[in-house]
């Protein structure tokens, strides 16, 4: 699915905003991406008219689109159209990895690079990193590399590969480009039906780890989460945190900023709903936070400071509080229908974010 950004070019925005479409004398170029889906404003133009500041901390999709907001909803902007889920910041906050189209179903992970036009965020570029059927992908906290779950080897022909690319590798790619290289192929896969690496992979704060939920059986439906070792040599499991068989499913891990615990959505038996989780290191044990997803599977992604998660709970995407475990009302967190959060990892302040 090709995706479409929506930029919106400085001398024109007042008149893109205000009229939503581009004046008679617009150059050539702008009128040609306005028919592909470009260069034209928001459904619901950011601001608000409240006086708000751009601030992007909070990536996430809505109806196809890739949008941002600011940490209590406002500014909520529209960026690149073609996008199913799957978003993750750069460490810097400056940039968005994606898999355009979904999970596996393109070659593709695209970077959009942002910046602030007359204080509203834009796409400035796009790079692809062209990809044995991506997942979706995980920025690491250096920024150096791009962990997702792959399918097929290198150099496989295509067609050998089924629709979704079999994701049974875990991968990572330098985010500038380069070659991917193969940090875990489940085992006893030569079945590509056997296994799969479910959803986004999470890394801990300091690099040196990824945790990633490892699928087996019909339909991949007994789960067991894992951490890789990314620094050991050859790479290999190093711990198994959750075995197979001890709870119903679990999806798409992330870590928190202190490296001490690992939130992730899953359901303690076939027929629960899906539930917000968190896991303790130290002690091995999870707690069920008691949040509960409309969809099978969910996303949660840590504020910067680990008091608060957003997540989306399948009709919308809302703020939890860490420690009292409660959802805060949309109407003071002001946050936005849509799927997929995910919440930058740096604080407010120089060098994270889109300088005004």
């Amino acid at each position: 699915m090709k995706a479409i950004l929506r930029t919106i070019p400085v001398i024109l925005l007042g008149l893109a905003v205000g009229c939503g479409e581009l004046p008679t004398d617009a150059p050539a170029a702008d009128a040609a991406l306005l028919a592909k889906g470009g260069n034209k404003p928001p459904k619901d133009p950011p601001g608000g008219g409240d006086g708000s500041v751009a601030d992007p901390a909070i990536a996430f999709v809505h109806d196809g689109t890739l949008r941002v907001m600011n940490a209590d909803g406002s500014m909520n902007t529209a960026l690149v159209d073609g996008v199913s889920r799957g978003v993750s910041w750069s460490p810097s906050a400056t940039r968005i990895a994606f898999a355009p189209g979904g999970s596996g179903s393109t070659n593709t992970i695209m970077i959009a690079d942002l910046a602030l036009a007359n204080g509203v965020p834009i796409v400035t570029g796009t790079t692809d990193l062209v990809l044995p059927h991506p997942g979706t992908p995980a920025w690491s906290p250096l920024g150096d590399l791009i962990a997702y779950a792959g399918g097929c080897d290198p150099g496989e022909p295509d067609g050998t590969c089924g629709e979704w690319g079999y994701l049974n590798h875990l991968r990572v790619v330098p985010a500038a480009g380069g070659e991917a290289h193969t940090l875990y192929e489940a085992p006893g896969c030569a079945d590509p039906w056997a296994c799969l690496i479910s959803g986004t992979p999470a890394w801990s704060p300091d690099g040196s780890q990824i945790a990633f939920v490892e699928g087996r059986g019909e339909w991949w439906s007994v789960h067991a989460l894992r951490v890789m070792d990314v620094a050991s040599a050859p790479t290999q499991v190093s711990q198994t945190l959750i075995a197979p068989g001890q709870l119903a499913s679990i999806c798409d891990p992330d870590w928190s900023p202190d490296g001490s615990r690992i939130a992730f959505w899953g359901h303690e038996a076939s027929t629960s709903p899906t539930t917000l989780f968190v896991l303790d290191l130290a002690t091995g044990t999870w707690m069920n936070v008691g949040v509960e997803a409309a969809t099978h599977c969910a996303d949660v992604s840590w504020s910067p400071d680990g008091t608060q998660w957003v997540v989306d709970t399948g009709d919308a995407v809302r703020l939890v509080d860490v420690a009292s475990g409660q959802v805060i009302p949309r109407s003071k967190s002001k946050l936005a229908r849509g799927v997929s959060p995910d919440w930058r990892s740096c604080e407010a302040g120089e060098g994270c974010g889109l300088a005004p």
